[in-house]
């Protein structure tokens, strides 16, 4: 049994003219850990093999979770390359979140198919505020 809530995450609405500033909300306690849940494809996005690489919107949400009641998730490992944050991704409640081209490219790969269960994951880039 999992003991998740989504995160009190506060979200600046996007002005084309600035890039989406997020929030987060303070851990709770050490052993707690922010995951991303990531929403799975719509039917009308069609079968993975006839989409074209620019997919539609990817829905992710920010989640709290004591590390010891969580649920299965992926740790992902990758290279940063560039920290320029100019890929989007969206929030479930439709705000912005800017990424690096890589994440964006992560997130394509692992979202699951239309009728799936969303996925979890763990990447530093959007689990940890690198802001503190």
């Amino acid at each position: 049994m999992s003991h998740m809530k989504t995160a009190d995450t506060h979200w600046i609405d996007v002005d084309d003219s600035k890039s989406a500033e997020c929030t987060y909300k303070t851990l709770s306690k050490p052993s707690e850990i922010r995951l991303v849940k990531l929403h799975p494809l719509k039917i009308e996005d069609g079968p993975r093999e006839d989409r074209a690489d620019t997919l539609g919107p990817l829905y992710v949400e920010l989640i709290h979770t004591d590390l010891e009641e969580a649920t299965d998730f992926t740790g992902i490992s990758y290279i940063w390359c560039s920290s320029n944050r100019q890929h989007t991704v969206l929030t479930a409640t439709n705000k912005v979140l800017y990424v690096t081209e890589n994440v964006r490219n992560i997130l394509k790969i692992l979202r699951p198919e239309a009728l799936d269960e969303p996925s979890y994951l763990w990447i530093d880039q959007l689990c940890i505020n690198q802001e503190d």
